[in-house]
């Protein structure tokens, strides 16, 4: 497992779609100030948010097993 989350999260493919998923989150919560497009589009920007939010707790479920069992090495780096 360990080798495995490794190899996934140090693939820039990996890396190229958190930050994406992190700009695609600050579009939708800029899209929460207008009230017309809650409106419309409420429930879809809930569901996307919590996906989004499933994605990323899969991120620090696989960065930590990448690098079991030393877990500092994770909250050390600014980028997690």
């Amino acid at each position: 497992m360990n080798l495995m989350a490794r190899r996934i999260v140090g693939d820039r493919r990996f890396e190229r779609l958190i930050i994406a998923l992190i700009v695609l989150n600050g579009v939708l919560v800029g899209l929460e100030t207008s009230a017309t497009v809650v409106a419309h589009a409420g429930r879809m920007i809930e569901w996307v948010h919590h996906l989004i939010l499933a994605a990323f707790v899969a991120e620090v479920g696989l960065k930590l097993a990448a690098v079991a069992p030393a877990w500092r090495r994770y909250f050390g780096d600014g980028w997690n």
